[in-house]
């Protein structure tokens, strides 16, 4: 499920986009959800992260301009995909340091904004992204907001980090989710795969996370875990 945001201090921009969005959302049968804010004091006491936000560059309330917000929101949210849109095309230079994936001029012209959304899907589908459904719904992770997955039975737990979402219950086994990861993620156990990014010490017996997790390590792949580790650290150094 994609979770998207909508920063805007008019109420009729707010209804239109999220109108625009439901409607796109729709025809091309995707599952998402959406919140709304008034200025982007709100939007950043927001708890939830999102994967895109819609985000105005001036609010009459005269707080942070939307250049201000964006880089509160890198801070937060390095990952999120920010779409500026305003009255004033002259912000378009100002908007390239906070990494702007789009740029769209009041009033929202509709086929140009679904031709961002799907340059946004196209995006994920290319990038590290997964998608798994849970409990019904499909969701869109990135890979390196995994810290690891632990098995159960017939279903597994992603657990993730920076996120709205702690964990995620995946309806399949660790090998099916396994064969959607790349080379950062390692099978230590049959039980669980870690994601090498978030090791934080390791032993003989075990690999600590970085949230403190400790994590077995079966005796039959000691030697390969450390080799392959070993590598990518050289590698990522």
């Amino acid at each position: 499920m994609l979770s998207f945001a909508i920063c805007d201090d008019s109420d009729f921009f707010r209804t239109q986009i999220k109108e625009y969005i439901m409607s796109y959302f729709i025809n091309n049968n995707l599952d998402y959800v959406i919140e709304e804010f008034e200025n982007g004091e709100k939007l950043l006491s927001s708890e939830n992260k999102f994967d895109l936000i819609f985000l105005d560059y001036e609010f009459e309330d005269k707080g942070y301009n939307g250049i201000e917000i964006a880089k509160k929101l890198r801070i937060a949210n390095d990952y999120t995909t920010i779409i500026f849109i305003t009255s004033f095309p002259a912000i378009v230079f100002d908007s390239f340091e906070v990494d702007t994936f789009r740029f769209l001029v009041k009033p929202i012209d509709k086929i140009k904004l679904f031709k961002a959304l799907d340059d946004f899907i196209s995006r994920i589908k290319k990038d590290d992204f997964i998608q798994i459904k849970s409990n019904g719904s499909a969701y869109y992770i990135k890979e390196s907001k995994i810290s690891y997955i632990e098995a159960h039975g017939k279903y597994c737990i992603i657990y993730l980090e920076d996120s709205a979402h702690q964990y995620l219950e995946y309806h399949d086994t660790l090998s099916k989710v396994s064969e959607l990861l790349g080379d950062v993620f390692y099978r230590c156990h049959k039980s669980f795969v870690v994601n090498m990014k978030y090791i934080s010490s390791f032993d003989k017996f075990s690999i600590k996370m970085k949230n403190q997790k400790t994590i077995p390590i079966s005796r039959g792949k000691r030697n390969d875990f450390m080799t392959v580790y070993s590598n990518y650290i050289i590698n990522n150094a």
